[in-house]
């Protein structure tokens, strides 16, 4: 089968997020058995990585995006809406059996797809935004955070219902969605990473365990999720 994989971050072996590497070892694990259209949005840098892909894809078509040094939310966004009509047209002008969306960004951008699709959920955004409203300490955040959460949900609903079905990381996520819509046909994706090293924490004289966080710490989840 002729599957399109359209993801907004380039996936390869060196990747700095675990979401690349993730679709990089899932474009390894289908192309053994179909035939791999790659369309990603990639930085100027990235450019050298492509070659990583070619071995795993039949075609890897692209198009560049330098992130602005301010990080303008409006160029960023309008990068994701170039994305899904490039890959509106690329579905269009060739017979692909199945559309594959990864990451949220992908889900929000795409039309709905005409052919078999999934869109793979490695975060469930209404999730945060549920925390967010939990933890509020005043009645302004907390009328902001109601207000955040109810749009985040719908935000999400729409984007599952574009797709036949929905590949979620944790069942936890799976759980999520299903929550939002019954309706939503939500299964639990394999973790096709495989970490080649191991992490021993001790302690000792009474001191406290160490906690080792890994992240991008650039994500506001993230950060939250590291205790003061």
């Amino acid at each position: 089968m002729k599957i399109l994989i359209v993801t907004p971050f380039l996936p390869y072996l060196c990747a700095t997020h675990a979401g690349g590497i993730s679709v990089f070892e899932s474009i390894k694990a289908i192309s053994k058995d179909h035939e791999v259209y790659l369309f990603s949005r990639i930085e100027p840098f990235e450019i050298n990585y492509v070659a990583d892909l070619k071995p795993f894809c039949k075609e890897v078509h692209f198009y560049i995006f330098e992130t602005p040094a301010s990080r303008n939310p409006v160029s960023i966004i309008f990068s994701y809406m170039i994305l899904g009509m490039k890959a509106h047209r690329l579905m269009k002008e060739n017979a692909f059996g199945l559309v594959q969306a990864e990451f949220t960004e992908t889900g929000f951008a795409m039309r709905s797809p005409s052919i078999p699709s999934v869109f793979v959920a490695y975060d469930v955004i209404s999730k945060p935004a549920k925390r967010r409203l939990y933890v509020s300490k005043t009645l302004r955040k907390k009328i902001f955070n109601a207000l955040r959460f109810k749009v985040t949900r719908l935000v999400e609903l729409f984007i599952s219902r574009k797709f036949a079905k929905v590949l979620a990381m944790p069942d936890g996520y799976r759980k999520v969605l299903l929550y939002l819509n019954r309706a939503i046909d939500a299964e639990v994706s394999p973790n096709l990473l495989h970490p080649d090293f191991d992490v021993y924490v001790g302690y000792a004289g009474g001191e406290a365990e160490t906690l080792l966080f890994a992240g991008a710490m650039h994500r506001d989840v993230n950060v939250e999720a590291v205790p003061a």
